[in-house]
């Protein structure tokens, strides 16, 4: 008898990575040691990685081999055996748009007969592991960050296409058949792509037979009647659903804002359009959901949304104005009422500083019947932010006859502002009051 003698290079027969890019398989086609005589594990030393990040879209920037298991995970006495795992390490997540390159080390791995591994590389594309990115804006392009004017919608967009994916642990299925039941579900509808222990890759429902009973596209693979559990990813979101997952309310007091959805037609954009005009100033609270009821919003690979909120201000776009202007009795106070709180000065934060006498100017209307000539401001009260302001004035003279009428107006020169920036106008806010008559009457005789 003759023993044939080994001189065939052992070699990577085939390559697979999972769907959570956590493991690539290697399969090889005899096996294998780390060192010559039969001897020696199988290290991440024997094997070299490289990330290929160049594509714009890609996310991670640094692979990394972190150990080598047999297929049964034991991560130790890695030797005699033709299929190993390489678990691998991604930072940050990929996107989907990377790729690996795996490459043997050269006489690093030996057959039973010492001889080396073919060292040919090769090329693996990484899987979609990175969640959609959400962002929350005004649909206004001229609005400030973190503002929205009042008669704005909001936008809700994310970096890739949106849609319902949830898990029903209820399902039944059996090898061989096409047929899964399940307890009664309304989300479970025809054209969702089904996955699972037992469900051929790329499966969907091919039709619905009733409440409790649906047909998938390919038979099950394996499972024997027990209840296991199935995922369903394809639902499209709609105008109406992805209310869901949204919550509209004034921060304040946590009155909600009624509103219409309307979802784009690449599922990637919602405007969220309040029916009402919003109330200036204040702080509304906008949540985008990741999950509703046990139904989440994933992308197109099953990537979980993150639940994103913002609390954003609607501007206040309106001027103030002065609502009225009266006098007291002993002509000596004007008390004016204002639209909104005013102030000196604005800033990022607000409205700033008091009021002073600088910032209204005063005149006596002429008449012939007048008694007072001239008037002045003595003191504006108010450490500013007031809707209410009383001025203080001086007459030249105190007894007036009752035809004086003061017109006051907002100072051109010192601006009064609200708490955006905007100014009370000049010319639109004008007002008058008529003084009370303190002037004795005189008596004159004739001889």
């Amino acid at each position: 008898t003759f023993t044939v003698a080994d001189v065939t290079p052992p070699k990577i027969t085939s390559y697979s990575l999972t769907p959570n890019n956590d493991y690539v398989l290697l399969t090889f086609s005899e096996d294998i040691w780390s060192e010559t005589n039969q001897s020696g594990s199988i290290n991440t030393t024997d094997f070299e990685i490289t990330l290929n990040s160049d594509d714009e879209n890609s996310n991670a920037s640094e692979a990394t081999l972190e150990q080598v298991a047999d297929t049964l995970d034991n991560t130790v006495g890695i030797y005699g055996i033709d299929a190993v795992r390489l678990y691998l390490d991604f930072d940050p997540t990929p996107s989907g748009a990377e790729s690996i390159t795996i490459s043997p080390n050269s006489n690093t791995i030996f057959d039973q007969v010492n001889i080396s591994l073919s060292t040919s590389s090769f090329q693996i594309d990484l899987n979609d592991e990175l969640p959609p990115s959400i962002n929350i804006k005004s649909n206004n392009s001229s609005d400030d960050t973190g503002f929205i004017h009042p008669n704005a919608s909001f936008v809700v967009t994310s970096t890739d296409s949106l849609q319902r994916s949830f898990t029903d642990s209820t399902c039944l299925v059996t090898s061989g058949s096409n047929t899964v039941t399940h307890d009664a579900n309304a989300n479970i509808e025809a054209g969702l792509s089904v996955s699972g222990t037992g469900i051929p890759p790329g499966a969907t429902i091919a039709s619905i037979t009733n409440s409790t009973t649906f047909v998938l596209s390919g038979n099950a693979t394996s499972g024997d009647g027990s209840e296991i559990s199935l995922t369903f990813f394809g639902s499209p979101i709609t105008n109406e659903n992805i209310k869901d997952y949204i919550t509209l309310k004034y921060e304040s007091d946590g009155v909600l804002i009624d509103y219409t959805a309307d979802v784009n037609e690449t599922k990637t954009e919602i405007e969220i359009i309040p029916e009402d005009t919003l109330s200036e100033w204040q702080e509304v609270y906008l949540k985008f959901d990741r999950q509703n009821d046990g139904v989440s919003l994933t992308d197109s690979v099953g990537n979980l949304i993150e639940t994103t909120d913002e609390i954003i201000r609607v501007d206040d776009v309106t001027a103030p104005t002065i609502v009225s202007a009266e006098i007291d009795s002993t002509n000596r106070y004007i008390t004016l009422a204002m639209s909104e709180p005013v102030y000196n000065s604005f800033d990022e934060t607000g409205g700033v500083g008091s009021l002073t006498y600088r910032h209204f100017d005063l005149s006596i209307v002429p008449n012939e019947l007048n008694n007072v000539q001239n008037v002045d401001i003595e003191n504006v009260t108010g450490p500013g932010g007031e809707m209410i302001i009383e001025i203080e004035i001086i007459l030249s003279r105190a007894d007036a006859s009752g035809s004086e009428v003061i017109t006051l107006s907002p100072s051109s020169s010192n601006s009064i502002y609200d708490r955006r920036g905007n100014e009370v106008s000049v010319f639109l806010n004008q007002k008058t009051v008529t003084l009370y008559d303190k002037l004795s009457p005189t008596v004159s005789f004739s001889p």
